[in-house]
């Protein structure tokens, strides 16, 4: 498991730093500065849950949707598609994301079975 510090901020605020994330999920922490974009298109935004940890962004959609958020907002990308992130602030945007790794397996009587899978989907599903 992986511990990343997490900056002082509004404890009501959604935060992925500082948490202990489980060997089944990965945490990427991307740094966007002042006035910067961020292109959200590789498979390691897919199914990826993403935090604003510090700063506000502007996130654009390939559909022509604009998304504004701020710390502790937070957004995924599944059924969205490729993105654009902006930084739109004053100060260099923080953004966390998890996403899983491997395919979570279900246990019966102590030992695995199948990979759980989705009714609509093929193959493993990704419950990050």
């Amino acid at each position: 498991m992986t511990t990343v510090d997490r900056p002082a901020q509004d404890a009501t605020r959604l935060s992925l730093l500082g948490r202990t994330i489980p060997g089944t999920l990965e945490l990427t922490v991307h740094l966007v500065a002042c006035g910067d974009t961020m292109e959200c298109c590789d498979e390691s935004w897919r199914d990826a849950l993403a935090v604003v940890e510090h700063g506000s962004i502007q996130l654009d959609t390939g559909q022509g949707a604009c998304l504004w958020l701020t710390e502790g907002d937070a957004f995924c990308l599944a059924l969205i598609g490729p993105a654009l992130i902006r930084n739109t602030g004053a100060e260099t945007a923080v953004i966390a994301a998890i996403r899983g790794t491997a395919a979570p397996h279900r246990y019966v009587s102590g030992r695995a079975s199948q990979p759980l899978t989705h009714p609509n989907r093929k193959g493993p599903r990704s419950w990050t």
